[in-house]
């Protein structure tokens, strides 16, 4: 199998960690030599043409592993659901889904997959889970890395206040449909009008991450000595 998308230190150190369970589960891993970014931050931005470089050379590249598991939501996400979008009307469409159907973020791989839960991990700490965005919205995933977490000796688990069965049925869609609009209308060109973005007249939008993350804080247009207008 490959374990893929390791772009800096942080993530290469988990990775070697993520890669240790798996060998000690008995699988053969291999991370190629050079990996390659998923194409999500050019999809998001509209860069269709650019994403499609990108995104083709990891299908490319990964064609011949049995499994792909990669350690980040959102961009097992970019493969197994936004690399069909991309690819919808390219020659394409096949390798993207063949590849699709073969990559596993690591906890779903593992439960969902292998059917492992326990890892004999000891982690004697009082915990919360943060659900990645792309991982509920997108594939779905609330239960993989709960039931991992339910068998790390000495851990407590305590969730969130926030609903999670409310976010999947509100939420979560909106959201998902407000994003599919946005990237098209990038790749158009087009920006969304503001009373389409929910703004009230007069507010300054900052917004912090990728499109697929960003987060709005809306606050009153200032002058640039900080006074309202």
């Amino acid at each position: 199998m490959a374990s893929y998308f390791a772009d800096d230190e942080d993530n290469k150190d988990r990775m070697v960690l993520r890669d240790a369970v798996l060998e000690r589960l008995g699988h053969a891993v291999e991370c190629p030599e050079s990996p390659a970014c998923c194409g999500q931050p050019a999809f998001n931005a509209g860069c269709w043409e650019e994403a499609r470089a990108v995104t083709g050379d990891a299908i490319v590249r990964l064609s011949a592993y049995e499994s792909v598991v990669v350690g980040s939501g959102s961009c097992a996400a970019m493969m197994k659901v936004f690399s069909q979008e991309l690819f919808a009307d390219d020659e394409r469409l096949l390798s993207a889904r063949d590849l699709a159907a073969r990559t596993w973020e690591f906890s779903d791989f593992l439960v969902s997959r292998l059917g492992v839960e326990d890892v004999g991990a000891r982690f004697p700490a009082r915990v919360t889970i943060h659900d990645g965005c792309h991982g509920l919205r997108e594939l779905g995933l609330k239960r993989p890395i709960r039931a991992l977490l339910a068998r790390v000796k000495d851990l407590e688990l305590v969730e969130r206040a926030l609903r999670l069965d409310r976010w999947l049925r509100g939420c979560a869609p909106r959201v998902a449909r407000h994003h599919r609009r946005r990237r098209h209308l990038l790749r158009e060109g087009r920006r969304e009008p503001a009373a389409a973005r929910g703004r009230a007249p007069g507010a300054r939008e900052c917004r912090t991450g990728n499109v697929a993350r960003q987060k709005r804080i809306e606050r009153p247009a200032t002058t640039g000595c900080g006074r309202r207008v």
